[in-house]
């Protein structure tokens, strides 16, 4: 049977789903307690916890020139569709797609300032590690001996 006949039955798809339904808890579904990491040959698994030397990169990504054309290419295909959707919610008010096309709109708002947010974080906890390892300046003057 197809999934599609299954949803049509009602039966759930996934056992998160299936946990959901019996109304217990979908974390403790036996497929949620494993991690589904696709790994991709010649890239590096994301289910780890950023390094310093992670860090840096992303501090050297917002130093590169093409990092504020690709914030500016976000930014006008944002505003290419906010567009879109005015002149579609102008012709026809009242048309069933106008909410999900906001929607849309707003959800790729969101990711955009979640990236530039989790990189501005990232790059902070960066200099607060950098500073702790400095060693700190000593206030006191030295006296300068007369040879």
């Amino acid at each position: 049977m197809s999934q599609f006949e299954d949803y049509l039955q009602g039966k759930p798809l996934t056992p998160e789903l299936a946990a959901m339904k019996r109304g217990e808890d979908p974390e403790d579904a036996p497929a949620s307690r494993t991690s589904k990491v696709v790994v991709m040959p010649g890239v590096k698994a994301v289910a780890r916890e950023l390094d310093d030397n992670d860090r840096e990169s992303l501090r050297r990504l917002k130093l590169e020139p093409g990092w504020p054309i690709l914030l500016r290419m976000l930014d006008m295909r944002l505003q290419n569709q906010e567009d879109a959707v005015k002149r579609v919610s102008k012709d026809s008010p009242f048309d069933g797609k106008v909410p999900g096309l906001w929607a849309e709109i707003k959800a790729l708002e969101a990711v955009r300032l979640s990236i530039t947010a989790m990189i501005d974080n990232e790059t902070q906890i960066l200099e607060q590690n950098e500073a702790a390892k400095r060693v700190p300046y000593c206030d006191y003057e030295v006296e300068a001996h007369d040879e």
